[in-house]
């Protein structure tokens, strides 16, 4: 099966609420593969993230590549690489994130960061995509707080995060993956993410009709 024909394919065969599949038929097929391979994976219904951690991370993983693709920063921010910085790192982050380095983006190449919960936050500034761990979630506040004025696309995965300032959280429905979002805090950032992506969220917070 040619790679074009294996995309089609498992865009064709994964079982995701109608409108997930257009978010990752627009990335190059080469590099679509293994992340629609980790969708499907973890959509099957004998598969759910809560019984399975490293699942779980993979697919985090996956989603934040595809979010540096469908969110555009402002003009000013021209960065020779696409910077995701993950803070309150364990172990079983690791493999997951550094796979990504090698799959670039555009014409430039992704570099992964990894904070342990106890780094401060200086380093975070640089970071287009900060993904803030469980693992990290007693910090989510001060961080949050540190870069309010910062231009970064934050995603965590503990209740309440967009309520507090975040932008992105990861969320558990059914044993799935999922993600919810507020767009007020996204625009205020000067951010501009995609209809798609905000078409399949399990939840929009904004003042209006997405």
């Amino acid at each position: 099966m040619s790679g074009a024909n294996k995309h089609k394919f498992i865009l064709e065969h994964i079982d995701v609420p109608s409108k997930t599949p257009e978010l990752f038929s627009l990335l190059p097929c080469k590099k679509a593969v293994l992340v629609l391979t980790l969708i499907f994976t973890f959509q099957n219904d004998n598969v759910y993230a809560d019984n399975n951690k490293e699942l779980e991370i993979n697919i985090k993983a996956a989603y934040l590549y595809n979010f540096l693709h469908f969110v555009d920063w402002p003009k000013n921010i021209n960065q020779p690489e696409s910077n995701i910085c993950v803070y309150g790192v364990e172990e079983r982050h690791r493999t997951a994130f550094n796979s990504m380095a090698s799959l670039g983006k555009k014409d430039s190449k992704i570099s992964i960061k990894l904070f342990e919960a106890d780094a401060g936050p200086r380093g975070l500034s640089s970071c287009q995509i900060i993904f803030i761990t469980d693992n990290a979630k007693h910090k989510s506040n001060a961080i949050l707080d540190y870069l309010k004025h910062n231009q970064s696309l934050t995603v965590g995965e503990s209740d309440g995060f967009i309520n507090r300032g975040g932008m992105i959280n990861f969320i558990l429905v059914q044993g799935k993956v999922r993600f919810e979002i507020n767009h007020d805090v996204v625009k205020a950032a000067g951010l501009k993410i995609s209809s798609k992506v905000l078409r399949i969220a399990e939840k929009v917070i904004s003042d209006e009709d997405v």
